[in-house]
């Protein structure tokens, strides 16, 4: 039933029916500026009435958030290029329509992420999170939800899924694994839930057993610690950490 619904969404993306008074916020000139700045989809055409499909109004929606938040135009012309990709072939923006279709028909939350240099992608929130926790992105960014901007087109989105973990077992245990001190981690659960998380580390730079050692009995680990030696030389010491929750 979803795969139906998610594929009728589809149908009706590229039906060009929408006029310039879709728009509440956009007259003519203000048109005209935007096209002269290759800001509009490449997929409407510049001459005579100009006439939108459902993702071209969409779009149009997430270049007057950024005019709001003080994006020059250069940089929103930057921004289209990377999602709003047009298949002349199919007259279509796959990458954008699927994003959208992923707003309207299930808990995904996509945005449209904006880097201040003008570098942009689309991305649902739980991609969000890993770009957060494997990527080093240095600077602010600025984020778009497409679910918003179809509640204010008046459409019924469906709800975004929570992706805050439901108890203090599991935040603990995402705090863990997060960690980046941490080579390995084991998450012990039973009926469903989480009981002890087992975490080692290795220490390979001048290693010292007893500043180990002592670190770990000032915090009150319970574990072992392991000595790895080559010819006599301490080579690592490794931990492993049990906690109990």
């Amino acid at each position: 039933k979803e795969r139906e619904v998610f594929y009728s969404c589809y149908k009706n993306l590229n039906n060009k029916s929408f006029l310039i008074g879709t728009f509440p916020f956009l007259s003519y000139r203000t048109l005209s500026h935007w096209r002269e700045n290759n800001l509009l989809p490449d997929g409407v055409e510049p001459v005579g009435w100009h006439k939108f499909s459902f993702v071209e109004v969409i779009w149009v929606y997430v270049v007057k958030r950024l005019r709001d938040f003080g994006f020059p135009l250069e940089k929103i012309a930057k921004v289209k290029k990377q999602v709003l990709e047009f298949d002349k072939k199919n007259k279509r923006y796959p990458l954008f329509e699927f994003y959208l279709v992923l707003a309207l028909t299930t808990g995904e939350d996509p945005y449209v992420v904006v880097l201040p240099d003008g570098t942009a992608n689309l991305v649902t929130s739980l991609e969000l999170e890993g770009v957060k926790q494997f990527s080093k992105i240095e600077n602010d960014f600025l984020l778009i939800s497409l679910k918003s901007i179809l509640r204010e087109r008046g459409f019924k989105v469906v709800d975004p899924a929570i992706l805050l973990p439901q108890t203090r077992r599991e935040y603990e245990a995402l705090k863990v694994l997060r960690s980046k001190d941490n080579s390995e981690t084991k998450v012990k659960s039973k009926n469903g839930k989480i009981y002890e998380i087992e975490t080692s580390e290795n220490h390979h730079e001048k290693p010292a057993i007893n500043a180990v050692l002592k670190k770990m009995m000032q915090n009150g680990d319970f574990g072992e610690i392991s000595l790895k030696l080559e010819k006599g030389v301490p080579q690592s010491v490794q931990t492993i950490k049990r906690r109990r929750l």
